[in-house]
C-alpha cells in the first residue's frame, strides 16, 4: 500500500467530515471541486492547508495521531505524485472520501478502509517523466508574465476557473496534464489586432459597433467569418469567387490583395473557405520540468486570483426577496515572472506582402502586451520578445498607403462596406 496516498486520504476525510461549511450543493461534487482547487498548490502539505481552508474544517476534532502520520509523509518521494492524482481524479478521490462512515454508532467494516486498501496499491503516484518533444517554431519566441496570466479550461470548479491545460505522453509512457496557453487563442487575438489596423488604415472606425461595414464583412474581420450557402451575401461573393464547386481564380486572387488580413489569416466566404496564406502558430508551454525546459515543477507555476462584485445596494426592504448581487469568483493564474516558449511558422505558399502582413501581426502583438482574460483587473501583461528575424512590415505598410483608394473601391463592389463611408473617405484622400 502507498503510504503517501492513504496518509493524506485519511487526512482528507478526517478534514470533509469536520467541514463547517454549509452548501446547497451535492456534498461529493463540492468535495471534488474544493480537491481540484487545492491541488494545484506546490506541495502535499498546502494542499492539505488549502482543503482544510477551502471547506472550514474544524481541525481540532482530527486526531493528533493522524496528522503526525500524515506530516511524515509530506516530503517523500511519492507526495508531488500523489498531488497530480488527486488534481486529475478528483470525482474519484471524492467518491472514496464520502464512503466513510459519518457516525461512530455505525457498526460493520469501515467502507473508506477497505476500498483504500485495494486502490492504493494499483494507483501510479511514481516519477511521471517528462513531455515528449515537440517540434521547434522556426521563428521562435517567449513571452514573460508580467503580472497573473489567466486562461480558463473548458470545466470549473465550483465558482472556480480552472487554468487551460493540455495532456501529453511522457517520457515513460504516461499522461501527463500540463499547464497551456492555447494556440488559437493568440490567433484570435492577432486577427482581432490586424483587422483594426487594416481598417485604420483606410481611415474607417476601428470598431465592432456602430461600423460602417456590412454584417457578413464584420464578421469576416473580426471572427473568421461564417459558412451561409444561401444567404444574400454568399450569392453575391460567388460573382467574385464562383460558386456550386467552381472557382473564379482571378476574382480569389484580386480578393487576397485586396483584403490582405483575411488571406493571411484564412477566411469563410458564403460557401467557400479560402485558407490561410500566413501562418502556424505554436501554444504557449511555460518552462517548468515536467515540459522538460525548466528548473520549477508545475506545481510552483501557479497563484489563485479572488475577485469580487459588490452589491451597491446597502439598504434592502426587510421584506424583500430580491437577492444580493454580490459575486466572488476565483481565477487560476501562472504566477508573475514565468516564461513561455511558443512561435510560429511561415506557411509555405505566403506571398512577399502577406509575410510582410504576418510581419505587422507580430509588431502589434508584442506592442500590445497583453493575453489572456482579465486584462481589466491588471492581469494578463506580457514582454513578448521574438527570437530569431520575422519578415519585415514596411512592405505591407507602403502597399495600403498606396492603394487606399482602389481597396475602399473594391470593399465597395463586394458589398463590403457601405456606400456614405465610401464617399466620406474617397473625400478626405483626395
Amino acid at each position: 500500500m502507498n503510504q503517501t496516498l492513504e496518509s493524506t486520504m485519511y487526512m482528507l476525510s478526517a478534514l470533509s467530515q469536520s467541514a463547517q461549511i454549509k452548501t446547497s450543493r451535492n456534498w461529493s461534487d463540492y468535495i471534488a471541486d474544493q480537491i481540484v482547487k487545492a491541488a494545484s498548490r506546490p506541495s502535499l502539505l498546502s494542499m492539505v492547508e488549502a482543503f482544510a481552508e477551502g471547506v472550514h474544517a474544524d481541525v481540532e476534532y482530527v486526531s493528533s495521531s493522524l496528522t503526525h502520520q500524515f506530516m511524515q509523509c509530506v516530503n517523500t518521494p511519492d507526495a508531488p505524485g500523489v498531488l497530480r492524482w488527486l488534481r486529475k481524479n478528483s470525482a474519484i478521490a471524492s467518491m472514496l472520501l464520502t464512503l466513510r462512515k459519518r457516525s461512530k454508532k455505525d457498526a460493520g467494516e469501515d467502507p473508506f478502509q477497505g476500498a483504500l486498501a485495494e486502490i492504493t496499491d494499483i494507483i501510479p503516484v511514481a516519477d511521471m517523466g517528462v513531455a515528449m518533444p515537440g517540434r521547434t517554431p522556426k521563428i521562435p519566441f517567449t513571452i514573460q508574465t508580467l503580472s497573473p496570466l489567466s486562461h480558463g479550461a473548458d470545466g470549473k470548479a465550483g465558482n472556480s476557473t480552472l487554468f487551460r491545460r493540455e495532456e501529453v505522453m511522457s517520457t515513460t509512457c504516461q499522461t501527463l496534464t500540463l499547464p497551456k496557453y492555447g494556440a488559437n487563442a493568440v490567433r484570435g487575438i492577432i486577427r482581432r489586432l490586424l483587422a483594426d489596423d487594416f481598417t485604420t488604415r483606410l481611415g474607417l472606425q476601428p470598431s465592432r459597433s456602430n461600423a460602417p461595414y456590412s454584417d457578413w464583412f464584420l464578421a469576416a474581420l473580426y471572427n473568421g467569418g461564417k459558412l451561409e450557402e444561401n444567404s444574400k451575401e454568399a450569392k453575391a461573393l460567388s460573382k467574385e469567387l464562383g460558386a456550386s464547386g467552381s472557382m473564379r481564380v482571378q476574382g480569389i486572387h484580386k480578393f487576397r490583395d485586396m483584403v490582405l488580413p483575411l488571406s493571411v489569416m484564412g477566411v469563410s466566404l458564403g460557401n467557400r473557405i479560402l485558407c490561410r496564406h500566413g501562418f502556424d502558430n505554436y501554444p504557449g508551454e511555460p518552462r517548468c520540468q515536467e515540459w522538460g525546459s525548466g528548473d520549477l515543477p508545475e506545481a510552483e507555476l501557479f497563484t489563485w486570483e479572488y475577485l469580487t462584485r459588490k452589491d451597491d445596494l446597502e439598504i434592502r426592504p426587510v421584506d424583500s426577496k430580491e437577492k444580493s448581487g454580490q459575486m466572488i469568483a476565483n481565477t487560476e493564474c501562472i504566477k508573475r515572472g514565468i516564461i513561455f516558449d511558443s512561435g510560429i511558422d511561415l506557411v509555405p505558399m505566403s506571398q512577399p506582402l502577406e509575410q510582410a502582413c504576418v510581419g505587422m501581426a507580430i509588431e502589434l502583438l508584442i506592442k500590445r502586451g497583453k493575453l489572456g482574460a482579465n486584462n481589466r483587473y491588471g492581469q494578463g501583461f506580457v514582454k513578448i520578445d521574438c527570437l530569431s528575424k520575422y519578415p519585415d512590415s514596411q512592405p505591407y505598410k507602403n502597399y495600403m498607403e498606396t492603394h487606399k483608394t482602389e481597396v475602399l473601391n473594391y470593399l465597395k463592389t463586394i458589398g463590403a462596406i457601405k456606400n456614405d463611408a465610401l464617399q466620406l473617405n474617397i473625400a478626405s484622400l483626395a
